[in-house]
């Protein structure tokens, strides 16, 4: 990647990212008044050597207002740029199972993230208490809100992939609060749950993990009941001094 200048006339915004948030276009155009546009915006060069921007639509906007006629950007790989073109529109699509947009949706955070980690290796950090530009951006085209898109991440980073691949064509793949249920186990649980719904011993990954947990406790006090019975027979078998003297040791124990 590179930084360059783009000429504000000339650059191609596509639809997707055109949509503003007034208030963070505002704000903006205050922050680049005082200290200056401190992130270059990315863009992709099209067949035509046109300059079509990827990311930074709100920075675009506000320098447009305050009548620049140039930002800085920088361009993106070819190879990444394409990857993102086929997420996006996979993305689009609204046959997609709520399993499928959790994977598309990692990979394209990591794309742009990737991106921001270059862009931060040029100018520095970014701005403190700024979400992630995976995340910002992936919101932004999708239309999504940024807990949405943190939600699908999230699913797509904790499932595990060979229970991805087990349940893709399950009919629970559509439905987000059962990932959800997915991605708060454990791998091992992951498995054990998939096991469940598949055998119909649980009608849904909830109901699993539900099951899960109970078992899991029972596991724990019945872990106690038998350290509780080996502390007994220790303390049958020891003599009369010796309980004496646990006795003593026993009361300066937190």
């Amino acid at each position: 990647m590179r930084i360059t200048t783009l000429y504000l006339d000339t650059l191609i915004v596509p639809a997707g990212l055109r949509t503003l948030n007034e208030d963070a276009v505002v704000g903006l155009m205050k922050s680049f008044q005082e200290i200056g546009m401190q992130t270059p915006v990315t863009y992709y060069d099209n067949e035509n050597d046109d300059a079509v921007l990827v990311a930074g639509v709100h920075r675009v906007e506000a320098a447009k207002r305050l009548d620049w006629a140039s930002v800085e950007g920088i361009e993106m790989e070819a190879e990444d740029t394409r990857e993102l073109w086929a997420i996006d529109e996979n993305l689009m699509r609204a046959e997609l199972t709520e399993l499928e947009v959790a994977d598309h949706t990692v990979r394209r955070t990591k794309l742009l993230e990737k991106q921001a980690e270059i862009i931060k290796g040029q100018i520095g950090p970014k701005l403190p208490g700024r979400p992630s530009a995976g995340i910002k951006e992936t919101a932004k085209v999708t239309g999504k809100s940024e807990r949405t898109v943190k939600r699908a991440k999230s699913r797509g980073e904790k499932i595990i992939r060979k229970v991805k691949e087990q349940i893709k064509d399950m009919p629970v793949a559509k439905k987000g609060v059962e990932l959800d249920a997915l991605a708060d186990m454990k791998p091992h649980q992951q498995v054990e749950a998939v096991h469940k719904v598949k055998t119909g011993v649980s009608k849904d990954f909830r109901e699993a993990k539900a099951q899960i947990s109970k078992q899991t406790q029972i596991g724990k006090l019945d872990t106690i009941e038998v350290e509780f019975g080996h502390l007994k027979r220790v303390w049958h078998r020891a003599g009369i001094t010796a309980q004496k003297k646990f006795r003593v040791w026993l009361k300066d124990q937190p």
